[in-house]
Formats: C-alpha cells, structure tokens, sequence
C-alpha cells in the first residue's frame, strides 16, 4: 500500500516535470492580474479592473472566487517576480493533493483502486489543464480532498476528517463557484448511507426477533422435556417404594 502511494505521488508529479517551464498563457493572465492587485489589497485581490479582450471590465465579475489569485499573490510575493519553474513546482502539490484524494476514494469504492487512480491521472482535462496557473487544479484538489475527506469521516466517524473536508469544501467554493454542486452531492451520499443502514438494522432486528423466537420455542421444549423426565422419575420412585413395602420382612 505505502509503495503504490509513492508510486502515485511520483506519477503526478513525473506528469508536470516536462511542461515546468511553460510560460504564462491562456487565461492565466487573469489570475496573474489578481495576484498583482492583491499585493496591494490582500483582502480583495478580485476588487481591480483588468483587460479582457480589448475591454477595461470589472474583476468583482470574474466567475471564480478569490483562492487561486491568493496562491499566486504568496508565489509572487515569495519569488518577486513570475518564475515558470517554481509556479508550476508550487501547483504540482495540487495534482499530488487530487491524485491522492482519488487514491483514498478508489481503495473505499473500487475493486482495482489502482488502475482507477492511474486512469484518473490520465484524463485528458487533468493532463493539460494542470499544466496552467488557472483554477481548475486548485479546484479539483479541494473538491477532491472535500469528498475524501468527508467519506472517511462518515466511515471512521472522525471529526478531524470533518472538519478537514468543511475546510476543503470552503476553499473550493472560494475558488470556483460551481463548488455549490459539492453539498447536495454529499448529502445524497450520506442519505443513501444511512438508508443501507437502516435496511441493514431492520435486518438485524428481524434475526433477533427470529433468533429471540427461537430461543423461546427451545427453552419451551426443554422444559416440556424436563418436566416429563420429573415426572416419569417421581412414578418410578413411587413404584419402588411400594415394591420394597409390599416385601416380607
């Protein structure tokens, strides 16, 4: 178990080494803008106006929340300036941090959680897309640790694991919005989880009364059983008894 979770931790991260020095591209410049402002306004990285298309546009519009302009605003802060090599190295723990929570997910729901694991670390979206500074890795690891996490804690009955998946559910829906969709999905599993459950307890229940009837049924018998036995013992008694009085002496 220990060798194929290293195994998965060096696969994610063997997956980022040969794009460690792609430069900024896409969408990522958007998030660098926020990272910028929040340099000067660490609260509100996403309260500045940047260009979009040709067009000075709000950034109080932009349709994720404000975490992954706050991780690039530590790297910035950090480094002083956008370095690929180190940016990409920082955003690799994110891809170890999904791949792991898929690891944790596939051991508690598959019968062959590692070829799950790899063939998550295979999607496409997942190859390419963790190539960026945007915010679908950050997404998807704190979406994935929240599930993990919550699983376990329902399984183990762990508080840590809960508060543990609150916390990555928060910072999900910090970073992107559709992160909503993460609680009704949740709480379908723990409706499904209890109702097993449920089923499972009548089940046990309708053996005990079964196992309880039974029992009665026997000790019934036995008595019945025993009381015969007495009473062919007290006749047997009697008849001796009168055998040895009726005996000249």
């Amino acid at each position: 178990m220990v060798k194929q979770t290293l195994a998965i931790v060096a696969l994610a991260i063997l997956l980022r080494v040969p794009f460690l020095n792609q430069p900024v591209q896409g969408d990522d410049v958007y998030y660098l803008y926020g990272a910028e402002h929040a340099q000067i306004d660490p609260l509100h990285p996403l309260n500045t106006d940047y260009m979009f298309l040709g067009d000075m546009v709000d950034m109080r519009g932009h349709p994720h929340g404000p975490v992954n302009p706050w991780i690039l605003a530590i790297l910035l802060a950090a480094l002083g300036d956008i370095r690929e090599v180190p940016f990409h190295l920082a955003y690799a723990l994110f891809s170890v941090i999904a791949a792991l929570s898929m690891w944790s997910l596939a051991r508690r729901f598959c019968e062959r959680p590692l070829i799950a694991t790899l063939l998550f670390l295979a999607v496409p979206a997942f190859v390419v897309n963790g190539n960026s500074f945007e915010a679908d890795l950050p997404f998807l690891a704190f979406w994935m640790a929240s599930v993990a996490l919550f699983i376990k804690a329902v399984d183990q009955k762990s508080i840590a694991a809960l508060a543990g998946s609150a916390i990555a559910g928060a910072l999900a829906g910090l970073t992107a919005y559709q992160a909503v969709l993460l609680t009704p999905i949740l709480a379908v599993y723990l409706f499904e989880r209890r109702r097993n459950f449920g089923e499972i307890r009548n089940g046990l229940e309708q053996r005990v009364e079964i196992d309880e009837h039974a029992a009665h049924e026997t000790i019934r018998e036995v008595a019945g059983k025993l009381r015969i036995f007495v009473d062919e013992r007290a006749k047997t008694e009697r008849v001796i008894v009168k055998c040895v009085d009726q005996t000249p002496h």
